[in-house]
């Protein structure tokens, strides 16, 4: 009988303790959801999958006049990180994100994209699954402080020995007004390109929640204008990329993250496969494999491959050397250069022939990369 009653007492603690947790979590969701207009401030911190590099970035976000369907009239996301400052600004139902840098600017297709992601809102929105997923367990820690002011710790898990695959989030809300103070997120998990895979990777973020001002005042309209004289960025589609075959390649001159200068004049007499790249790019770590047969293939041969990484810093391209074993060159600063081949996306890759002139182009990477690639190398090779 007492060992009966002992097991109905822990059921029931079990239970008032997941009910508990889901309280927690319930009164934050509504806090936030009742939100009619806010401003606040974030930081971020990742590390980047593919070279483990850490990743820093800062934004102030003001939110106004929420609907019924929960979507606010207007927004801004002040957004800086390494590679600059970007502004996203939601107004009569257009989103606009801005590059202070290159002072131009796009309109983007959906409320929600760009920086809106990284949100309290969108955080929310992700916490709010969790409620409704029964793979995932909730467990309160204990309380702590984040930026003095104390929290309930909550930690979210669900782990897949299936496929080496899990989430573990920790989710810090203040005691005193129900809001999110602190995000501390690890995943690992597969990550695909459609059919394609790049194997296993763990992504790791946090993210703080500062300076709240809840029914903050909506500022005047020319805080949601484009600034004079920036332009429209180019759309894509009307931009028919690569060169045209039997083009001239333009000349370039890059140095290596090992010091090391190379040019294409340098390279006359040789076939060149250039691969256009940032470590950023999903689909440009799929072809890092094939890029390493390739060299091996072909080493102190008359076919040169030359890596152009477009924007990461020297630092950030030697880790990810370092982390994905590659031995061979990248040339840093190629921006200019992929802008002369009429690159604009990544990966991008050119065959240049011996005489220096364009003999193939492709746009991003596809099934059967190496053999295609490799297939048309050894057809300009053996052309006279």
């Amino acid at each position: 009988m007492k060992a009966i009653s002992l097991t109905l007492f822990i059921s029931i603690a079990l239970i008032t303790n997941a009910f508990s947790q889901a309280q927690i979590l319930q009164k934050a969701l509504d806090k936030i959801g009742a939100i009619k207009n806010v401003t606040y401030n974030s930081k971020s911190i990742s590390t980047n999958p593919f070279s483990g590099g850490i990743d820093t970035s800062t934004y102030s976000a003001g939110f106004f006049n929420r609907a019924a369907d929960g979507r606010f009239a207007s927004y801004y996301i002040d957004y800086n990180n390494a590679s600059g400052q970007y502004k996203y600004i939601y107004h009569d139902q257009k989103l606009v994100s801005i590059d202070m840098q290159q002072s131009n600017y796009r309109f983007e297709p959906d409320y929600t994209s760009g920086s809106y992601y990284s949100s309290v809102f969108a955080v929310a929105d992700n916490l709010k699954g969790y409620l409704n997923n029964k793979k995932i367990s909730i467990t309160r820690l204990t309380d702590s402080a984040v930026n003095k002011v104390l929290c309930a710790h909550l930690y979210f898990a669900t782990i897949d020995t299936s496929n080496n695959s899990y989430i573990k989030h920790h989710v810090y809300i203040s005691k005193a007004d129900n809001l999110i103070m602190y995000s501390k997120r690890a995943q690992q998990g597969e990550m695909t390109k459609g059919d394609m895979s790049l194997g296993v990777f763990k992504m790791n973020d946090s993210q703080y929640f500062t300076d709240y001002v809840l029914d903050a005042k909506e500022p005047a309209a020319d805080a949601f204008t484009i600034p004079a004289g920036f332009t429209e960025e180019k759309k894509k589609v009307d931009i028919k990329p690569g060169l045209q075959k039997g083009t001239t390649a333009p000349d370039w001159q890059l140095t290596s993250t090992d010091g090391e200068s190379l040019s294409l004049a340098k390279l006359k007499g040789k076939v060149v496969l250039i691969d256009f790249t940032v470590i950023s790019c999903a689909p440009c770590m799929l072809a890092v494999k094939a890029l390493k047969n390739l060299h091996q293939k072909y080493k102190d041969s008359d076919v040169e491959i030359v890596t152009i990484n477009l924007s990461d810093k020297r630092d950030v391209i030697a880790k990810f050397r370092k982390v994905n074993s590659i031995t061979t060159p990248i040339y840093t600063n190629g921006k200019q250069t992929a802008e002369a081949y009429l690159t604009y996306g990544v990966p991008n890759f050119y065959i240049i022939n011996k005489k220096g002139e364009v003999s193939e182009y492709y746009d991003g990477f596809f099934e059967n990369f190496e053999k295609i690639v490799s297939g048309r190398i050894e057809e300009v090779r053996g052309d006279r």
